[in-house]
């Protein structure tokens, strides 16, 4: 895959999973990007390299229920906006909140503001 940053940087690297985030937790509390934060206007694109499918699901397990655990694996990225292709392969599936919505090439991109939230007074 190919990962091209804000600031015209890009890294090719070759992941078992890619997640972009702009809350800390994944599913039912799994703490995938502990410092993601909703309302900073940048999202975190967290790297899943040179694991197997077995540590994977090992490091979900451990990472249950909030904990986190350090895994030197795993790189971490913020920016506002991340640009995810494949290289040498076919396109890759990509999924928001376990939908698949399209393939790669695809963007992801903070839109500032774009949620109203209304809490009682």
């Amino acid at each position: 895959m190919l990962i091209e940053f804000a600031d015209g940087t890009s890294q090719s690297i070759t992941p078992l999973l890619a997640i972009v985030s702009n809350m800390p937790y994944f599913g039912a509390g799994f703490a995938i990007a502990p410092e993601a934060r909703p309302d900073n206007g940048e999202l975190v694109l967290s790297i899943f390299e040179g694991m197997t499918k077995l540590e994977l699901l090992g490091y979900f397990a451990a990472i249950a229920n909030g904990r986190q655990v350090a895994e030197p694996r795993i790189t971490t990225y913020q920016g506002p906006t991340f640009r995810i292709s494949t290289v040498a392969a076919p396109a890759v599936a990509v999924q928001a909140d376990g939908l698949v919505i399209g393939e790669t090439p695809v963007v992801f991109a903070v839109q500032h503001q774009a949620l109203t939230v209304l809490v009682p007074a």
